[in-house]
């Protein structure tokens, strides 16, 4: 899901250190090391961002047809859109080509804002949202989108919990700050691993399941499983999904399953095993 321009270049690609000296914002960083000749490789795309605001990354290449490729994610942030607006400007100043989207007509390299400014952008930044919403509420799968650090994950419990303002526009723009939040999360914090467990016979890698470890006295980021592993003198199992009940106002969601858990005292945790106990699991 996403959205691209096109940008010819009727005399070849610039070199990629003037593309990017050309966009022209504070911030900018690109995935992959730049090619040793300052080349764009044919269909091989970079991947820019912004550090500490973006929601997606932003794909840049030059095709094989001789036309640089911007595309936008869907559920990109407003800075992602502008930053997007900002490489196809310094390419098309460079190339004086013309500007295709991907659904409409071309037009002069030096008409873009009047075409697709802020405006269209904003269009577009409370479109990505709504249409996921539509898909989720559609379809009942959960999507996950991939963004610079990490996987936002979108499905109907965090669906419902963000429609309950009833306004589409701060719908969309609270399911981004979400999506912004989890990629530049802040502060100290333990990621344990997930551990996956199979079955005795290993006939059914299937019949396997996941478990977090839990431990009271670390702030943790729970990337989501089956079970949540506590600990404590014996370990014990509970389903993931009651972590929020257990927990209580120590456990922010960041998206549909991950979550930020903060740091319980010891009589806390042991009144939080009490509760546990009451939903322990065979695992």
């Amino acid at each position: 899901m996403s959205y691209s321009f096109f940008v010819t270049a009727p005399d070849g690609p610039p070199a990629f250190s003037k593309v990017v000296g050309g966009v022209g914002l504070d911030g900018v960083v690109c995935v992959e090391p730049p090619r040793a000749n300052d080349g764009w490789p044919l269909g091989e795309p970079f991947h820019f961002l912004m550090r500490g605001r973006s929601a997606r990354e932003v794909e840049v290449g030059f095709e094989e047809e001789g036309a640089f490729h911007v595309r936008i994610l869907t559920c990109a942030a407003r800075v992602d859109y502008e930053l997007a607006m900002a490489f196809i400007d310094a390419i098309a100043k460079l190339t004086k080509g013309t500007i295709h989207p991907e659904d409409g007509d071309g037009v002069p390299w030096n008409e873009r804002e009047r075409a697709f400014g802020s405006e269209w952008i904003d269009k577009m930044v409370e479109w990505g949202p709504k249409m996921v919403a539509d898909i989720v509420e559609r379809e009942g799968n959960m999507l996950s989108l991939r963004g610079p650090n990490r996987v936002f994950h979108f499905g109907r419990r965090l669906l419902a919990e963000l429609r309950k303002s009833g306004d589409h526009h701060v719908f969309s723009e609270r399911l981004l700050e979400m999506s912004v939040r989890l990629q530049w999360l802040e502060g100290t914090f333990e990621q344990p691993k997930p551990v996956l467990t199979l079955p005795r016979s290993r006939r059914d890698p299937a019949a396997g399941f996941t478990s977090i470890e839990w431990r009271p006295e670390t702030r943790c980021f729970l990337p989501g499983g089956d079970y949540l592993a506590l600990d404590a003198a014996e370990k014990m199992f509970v389903p993931y999904a009651k972590g929020p009940e257990l927990a209580g106002d120590k456990w922010t969601y960041l998206d549909e399953v991950q979550a930020i858990v903060e740091p319980l005292s010891l009589v806390e945790w042991a009144a939080m095993l009490k509760n546990a106990s009451k939903h322990r699991v065979d695992a």
